[in-house]
């Protein structure tokens, strides 16, 4: 059974995978009884936030779920996304530092990497994605990064056109959705 974090998530991995299939919600105190379920129907693990492209995963067994308190699988996947966002922020910072040297092919690449591997559900990542394919005149890169934010809602919708100040809001968006603006900036 995959078990996602985010409705982008899930989403994501039914498109790179080419894998038909629904995405549907539960809540954390249902998972026990889903487990149980999912367990009387032949279904033995979970896998949490399974990467659609790396052939590596985290499986848990469905039957230490049944019988858990919520609190046991929320500290499971607590740590799992922690581990994630640590080396999401690696890939960010590196990002910045090759755009300050004006490198932004490799600065695109290690967003994309973000968005693939990752967490593609922050807006501002597809953002930077789409504004340095722009600036790179990858026309069918810059389109698809559009298509994502759609899924935004209408704040992320229309067209992306480079200047400074799109380029600044998606910055500090990205950094304060990976928790990487210290707490003095006064944003929350």
């Amino acid at each position: 059974m995959l078990l996602f974090s985010s409705l982008f998530a899930a989403t994501e991995y039914l498109r790179a995978t080419g894998t038909p299939g629904t995405v549907g919600q539960l809540k954390v105190e249902a998972l026990p009884e889903r487990a149980r379920a999912w367990l009387s129907a032949g279904v033995q693990a979970g896998v949490m936030d399974r990467c659609p492209r790396c052939p590596q995963f985290l499986a848990i067994n469905l039957a230490a779920i049944a019988k858990s308190p919520k609190e046991d699988f929320a500290k499971l996947w607590a740590y799992q996304r922690a581990a994630r966002l640590v080396l999401a922020e690696i890939r960010i910072q590196s990002a910045m530092k090759h755009s300050a040297a004006g490198a932004h092919a490799a600065a695109r690449s290690d967003l994309e990497y973000v968005r693939d591997h990752f967490d593609c559900s922050v807006p501002y990542l597809h953002q930077m994605i789409g504004l340095y394919a722009g600036m790179q005149h990858d026309e069918s890169a810059k389109a698809i990064a559009m298509e994502r934010l759609k899924e935004f809602g209408p704040q992320f919708e229309g067209p992306l056109v480079f200047s400074p100040e799109a380029l600044s809001t998606a910055i500090v968006g990205l950094m304060a959705n990976f928790g990487m603006l210290p707490q003095s900036a006064g944003i929350k």
